[in-house]
């Protein structure tokens, strides 16, 4: 009864995968030397994929499947915290000055100063020296902001520079005079930056109900992970934004109706242009609301996407490869590489697609109905074969 069960399985999921086939596939340039290789891909296949990407495949000329591993580029950034102790704490006229002393085994590139006092707008420059009487500038001017009112609660204490070997290096707070140092943090950050296609898009803005919408139209779809929206530098402002892309249109009677998907939110500020991070996501365009509450719209000038590099990972031998993708009924692969990323080299080759094919739909991947089946119809066959076959030797050894 169990053999027979077991078979009757097989075949069910002999029939399912039957329908599981790929609608697309691409050659990959011939492998030179066997070793690690990445294989880009372009929007053209992304957008044909499924949204986690993993109904995509690469075999040899002879089917053989080969495991790899899918990677998305993003910046690689490691923060160490140091301990380092201030002193000659002083002020003349209305500027804040300290110092700290580096050893020869000590290095750093960022400082979050803090202060008692949660409102203030001053600017810091840093300078270095191996003797404390010769002072040499290594950065000037970088503005700290804190606000604390109302609804607002915002606070930008870092400062950063490039690593230096002075053996001290001496802050300096402009116009200072009503602040008070509670503390100072060092950091030495360190990372690598992930490999990034920018694009700078015009917006067309609106403003309505104290509400800015500016809308990026692109020429074809995206894959974004980071934007920079860049306002007009002559405005001052703080206000709360939200991000969304087009998720789908639909025409009625009235026009165009479009539904948006939130990607952020979050709060924008005249203070420092940052880099906003979103979870990687297919775009055809993207939306900024802001809000402007009682004070004059905001304008923003354009939208900078980043689209990161997304690569398929694998050890290759000599020869020709190909890559087939899009199928509805595949799951994502298991492979024990993924257990040995460590192995993987830092610097790969990159190997090109060549054009897209699609592939022809074949009879036994269009679904039927089961009892038009002949998989299904085989498997209820051998089940009542085997029922049969059961009850009968159970009926003979009573016999």
């Amino acid at each position: 009864m169990k053999k027979t069960l077991s078979i009757c399985i097989v075949l069910i999921l002999t029939s399912i995968v039957g329908h599981a086939q790929f609608r697309y596939q691409r050659k990959v340039t011939e492998v030179p030397t066997a070793g690690w290789y990445a294989i880009p891909l372009d929007e053209s296949v992304l957008t044909k994929l499924n949204p986690s990407f993993s109904d995509i495949r690469v075999y040899t000329n002879d089917e053989t499947e080969t495991p790899y591993l899918l990677k998305v580029s993003r910046d690689a950034v490691s923060t160490q915290e140091v301990a380092l102790e201030t002193y000659n704490i002083s002020k003349k006229e209305t500027d804040l000055f300290f110092t700290i002393k580096l050893s020869t085994d000590v290095s750093i590139n960022h400082a979050d100063i803090n202060f008692i006092e949660e409102n203030y707008d001053n600017y810091v420059t840093i300078q270095g020296s191996n003797n404390e009487k010769e002072w040499f500038e290594i950065n000037t001017a970088q503005r700290i902001v804190s606000i604390a009112e109302r609804n607002i609660r915002y606070t930008s204490n870092t400062v950063f520079w490039s690593p230096s070997r002075f053996a001290y290096l001496r802050f300096k707070v402009a116009n200072a005079k009503s602040l008070t140092l509670s503390s100072v943090n060092f950091s030495l950050a360190t990372g690598k930056p992930g490999n990034y296609k920018t694009t700078t898009r015009a917006v067309a803005s609106t403003t309505k109900d104290k509400m800015t919408q500016s809308v990026s139209v692109f020429n074809s779809t995206q894959y974004i992970s980071k934007l920079t929206i860049e306002a007009d530098p002559n405005q001052k402002f703080y206000r709360n934004y939200q991000i969304e892309t087009l998720a789908d249109s639909f025409k009625t009677e009235k026009g165009w109706q479009r539904n948006y998907t939130t990607l952020q939110s979050g709060v924008i500020t005249s203070f420092r242009q940052d880099t906003i991070q979103i979870q990687p996501t297919l775009c055809n365009n993207l939306r900024v609301t802001i809000l402007n509450e009682d004070n004059p719209p905001v304008k923003i000038k354009s939208i900078t996407t980043w689209s990161p590099e997304v690569s398929l990972i694998a050890s290759l031998s000599t020869g020709n490869y190909i890559i087939k993708y899009g199928n509805d009924k595949i799951g994502a692969a298991s492979y024990d590489l993924s257990h040995f990323t460590n192995e993987i080299p830092n610097e790969l080759t990159n190997l090109n697609l060549g054009d897209e094919e699609t592939l022809k739909t074949t009879a036994n991947s269009v679904v039927q109905p089961w009892f038009k089946n002949k998989n299904w119809l085989w498997a209820i066959m051998l089940a009542v074969i085997g029922l049969l076959g059961f009850f009968t030797i159970r009926m003979l050894k009573k016999a």
